[in-house]
């Protein structure tokens, strides 16, 4: 029997945060924007007096080492107002882990050892609350694990499902799996898909993508980054509250203004004019400096175009898939 929580009044849930120094093509001090965003969560908690959860993917690497990073993230975590003896409640997402469980190697798990954050790497209910009467029950599928279609919900409680999984939200992944009712679940709160959706009602479970803090893809710049409220008042409905980002904190080179081909270029030049070969370089080198990130993302991002684009099999796209996770794996390592 788990020990019931007292003294709050709901949930607070957070989307996925992807702590890192840069990652991807972001040009700004990203580490700060994320934890600044990740630090108001604490405070919107605080003042409202709720649990807050963590929805997945806290680090954007499962072996984050860089200290000054874990450091900081350390120092974060801390302004959580939590049950005592109980760490910020974190699902095990995807980049939480290097392998099927949390072990040794993962930063999620150091920061558990430190009492900071409480993994949730095991399916099934994890805490009970009670919010003004209303008992609450919280249970989890954590990354790579399938979602229930039913749960063992006692009469008379409030349940919500955390998830962290690829589910299409009207339509906006329509390659991903499809929803579904989760007997005696009220609500599904998923982490995972970075872009918020609205709620999807499947028989007696809404079902929500409020979306994550962090922006890591070109194709994430216009997501407006938000925490969600729960209390027993809102019913199957959350309440975003948003948070303060910033605009143009992507590299956009090659992604929306391509440089000219100098031999399309040469025939148009005014008579007795040519190309500097010196400028040409200083372009090309601009482009390489653009492109060059600390996780590899920009390499995985060409290389995925490349295979679409000339429809080249699978096989290969695995092969040059594992050599490019072989080599950023020893990147870490070192």
């Amino acid at each position: 029997m788990l020990n019931i929580i007292n003294g709050y009044l709901g949930f607070l849930f957070i989307g996925d945060t992807h702590i890192a120094r840069r990652p991807g093509r972001r040009i700004d001090d990203y580490l700060t924007a994320i934890l600044t965003k990740l630090l108001l969560a604490a405070q919107i908690a605080k003042e409202h007096r709720l649990i807050p959860v963590h929805l997945g993917d806290m680090f954007n690497r499962p072996r984050e080492n860089d200290l000054e990073v874990l450091n900081r993230t350390l120092a974060v975590l801390r302004e959580f107002d939590l049950p005592v003896g109980m760490g910020l409640p974190v699902v095990a997402g995807s980049h939480d882990r290097t392998e099927t469980r949390l072990t040794d190697k993962d930063a999620l798990h150091l920061l558990a050892n430190f009492g900071v954050v409480m993994p949730m790497d095991k399916p099934g209910k994890v805490l009970t609350a009670d919010f003004n009467g209303v008992l609450t029950n919280l249970w989890v599928t954590p990354a790579g694990q399938p979602v229930p279609h039913s749960i063992d919900a006692e009469p008379g409680t409030r349940n919500i499902m955390l998830t962290h999984h690829d589910f299409d939200f009207n339509g906006l992944y329509p390659e991903a799996c499809e929803l579904h009712e989760i007997e005696g679940c009220d609500l599904m709160v998923n982490g995972h898909m970075h872009k918020a959706t609205s709620m999807v009602l499947r028989g007696r479970t809404a079902c929500h993508n409020p979306g994550s803090l962090a922006r890591v893809k070109v194709d994430e710049r216009n997501h407006k980054p938000v925490v969600s409220m729960w209390t027993p008042a809102h019913s199957l409905n959350l309440e975003a509250i948003a948070l303060p980002f910033a605009d143009n904190v992507f590299d956009l080179a090659g992604k929306e203004v391509y440089a000219a081909d100098p031999k399309d270029l040469k025939p148009t030049l005014p008579k007795g004019l040519r190309l500097s070969t010196f400028a040409s370089k200083i372009r090309t080198q601009e482009v390489l400096e653009a492109g060059r990130t600390t996780d590899g993302s920009v390499m995985v991002e060409t290389l995925d175009n490349y295979f679409k684009l000339f429809e080249k099999s699978d096989n290969l796209k695995r092969y040059m898939s594992g050599l490019l996770a072989e080599e950023l794996a020893e990147r870490e390592a070192a």
